[in-house]
C-alpha cells in the first residue's frame, strides 16, 4: 500500500537503482571491521532512498490525515511541518552529543601543539584511531605508537626518499597485520596520550595512575560501554545527563622532565636576580663616585 503512488516503472527503477547500495551494505556489515568512512561509496544512494522514504510516508500520512481534515492541501502542509520539527530537534540533539561527548581529543591536541620542547617524543597507544594528523604536532617532535591490544596495522611515516609520499614503505602489508617495526618502549616517550576509563590490563595500563607521569591537561570523554545508547547518540536536555558516564582524556608528561623544567626555571629565575643585583651595585657604585 505505501508503493500505490508510483508507477510500476517507477518500482522497478527504484529498486534497480537502491540494489547496489544494499550489496555494498551485506559486504560492509559482514566484515569484522567497520567504520563510517567505508560506506561513502554509497552516500548518494543512501541520499536518493532517504528521500523515497520521506516521499511515502508524506503521501501515506496525508492520506490518512485527509479523513480527518476536509483540505488535503492543509493536512499535507501540518504533516511536513511536524516532519521537519522533529527532524530539526533531533539534528540539533546529534550535533550537541558529538560536540559534547567527544571533542576531549581535539580540545587536548590544540595542547599538544604547544609542547615547548622542540625534540619530544608523543606516544600514543590505544588512541591511536583518535590521532588526528601531524598538522598537530609541534615541529620537531616525533609521533610515536607503544603497543596497546589492538592486533592490526597502524599508520607509518611516509616512505622516506623522492616520491616519498605516494611510495611504498618496505614494512607496509596489505592484510592488516601487526608490524612491530612501528612500535617503541613506553621508556622512550616524553609524552603520553591516554584516555582512562577505570579499566586496564597488561598492555593498556592506566598510566595517569602510574609513578612517573603526570596529567598536565584532561578533558572528560564519553564512556560509551557505561552510557545509554539513546542518551549518547542524542544529548537530549533533562534525560542524557543522567545516563552518560564519562572518561577521562589525558595528555601525561613524565615527572623527570616536570623536574628538570622546575630546576631550569629556578636556576633562570636565580641568574636574574643575581644579574639585577650586580646591576643595582653598579648603579649605586657610580652614584658614590659621583
Amino acid at each position: 500500500q505505501l508503493y500505490k503512488h508510483f508507477s510500476q516503472d517507477v518500482k522497478w527503477a527504484a529498486c534497480y537503482l537502491l540494489t547496489p547500495m544494499y550489496i555494498w551494505f551485506g559486504i560492509m556489515f559482514s566484515a569484522p571491521h567497520k567504520e563510517e568512512r567505508f560506506i561513502f561509496p554509497v552516500y548518494p544512494l543512501i541520499s536518493f532512498a532517504a528521500s523515497l522514504v520521506l516521499y511515502i510516508i508524506w503521501k501515506s500520512t496525508s492520506a490518512c490525515f485527509g479523513y480527518f481534515y476536509k483540505h488535503m492541501k492543509e493536512a499535507s502542509i501540518l504533516n511536513i511541518s511536524g516532519f521537519f520539527i522533529i527532524y530539526i530537534a533531533l539534528s540539533c540533539c546529534r550535533i550537541s552529543a558529538l560536540e559534547t561527548y567527544y571533542r576531549a581529543p581535539m580540545h587536548l591536541y590544540r595542547d599538544v601543539y604547544s609542547i615547548p620542547e622542540l625534540t619530544a617524543t608523543i606516544c600514543v597507544g590505544k588512541e591511536w584511531h583518535r590521532f588526528p594528523s601531524s598538522f598537530f604536532v609541534p615541529h620537531g617532535a616525533t609521533i610515536r605508537f607503544v603497543k596497546s591490544e589492538f592486533k592490526g596495522q597502524l599508520p607509518q611515516r611516509y616512505y622516506s626518499g623522492v616520491n616519498g609520499t605516494y611510495g611504498i614503505n618496505p614494512n607496509q602489508n596489505d592484510r592488516n597485520k601487526e608490524e612491530p617495526s612501528v612500535f617503541t618502549s613506553i621508556k622512550e616517550c616524553d609524552y603520553l596520550i591516554d584516555v582512562d576509563f577505570g579499566v586496564e590490563s597488561s598492555l593498556e595500563p592506566r598510566y595517569n595512575t602510574k609513578s612517573g607521569w603526570t596529567s598536565i591537561k584532561s578533558f572528560p570523554f564519553l564512556n560509551a560501554a557505561k552510557s545509554k545508547t539513546i542518551a549518547r547518540a542524542f544529548n537530549i536536555p533533562g534525560y542524557s545527563r543522567k545516563h552518560v558516564k564519562y572518561g577521562t582524556y589525558h595528555l601525561l608528561k613524565r615527572t623527570r622532565l616536570i623536574k628538570h623544567q622546575e630546576e631550569e626555571r629556578d636556576r633562570t629565575q636565580a641568574l636574574k636576580k643575581d644579574h639585577e643585583e650586580k646591576l643595582m651595585k653598579e648603579k649605586f657604585h657610580d652614584s658614590d663616585e659621583l
